[in-house]
């Protein structure tokens, strides 16, 4: 666990509901999409940005254009999960946002919280930013590449 700490830096804790699963009580594949969006915004809040103000001071939207999901047990009714989720610079790695111009990466691991060790999903998307007023692509806004950037440094200190 002392490793995910290290390496997913942002964490969220949540239950799978009855409404988050089909009527096996097995979690419905669309709702881990719901999971993984709530476990973005929150890191972009840990990050002291949110996306009301995306939105609202910069004009910007961060749309989903990528996501891949690689299943690896099913999440039950009532289980409690962890959502693990670190940005990634444009090409993949943790290491540099230097070009990051119109889109971040983020990945996501989801695990049990009564055991970190069982892996239930991991979550791979890519966000473009879009103008609000247009919804054409446009810069990612200064300030979230600078919180961006000082996160990534501050992975490697």
């Amino acid at each position: 666990v002392g490793v995910a700490a290290e390496t997913f830096p942002f964490v969220m804790e949540r239950t799978v509901m009855p409404c988050d699963t089909d009527h096996s009580g097995v979690t419905w594949h669309g709702s881990y999409v719901a999971f993984f969006e709530a476990a973005r915004c929150r890191a972009l809040e840990d990050l002291s940005l949110s996306y009301r103000e995306l939105v609202d001071q910069n004009d910007c939207h961060m749309a989903l254009s990528d996501l891949k999901l690689q299943y690896k047990r099913p999440a039950l009714m009532g289980d409690e999960l962890l959502l693990w989720t670190r940005v990634m610079g444009t090409d993949g790695t943790t290491d540099s946002v230097a070009s990051l111009k119109t889109r971040v990466r983020f990945q996501t691991e989801m695990r049990l919280k009564s055991n970190p060790a069982t892996l239930i999903c991991v979550a791979e998307c890519t966000l473009v930013a879009l103008r609000a007023r247009d919804l054409r692509p446009t810069r990612i806004p200064q300030s979230l590449r600078e919180q961006l950037n000082i996160y990534l440094a501050s992975r490697h200190n």
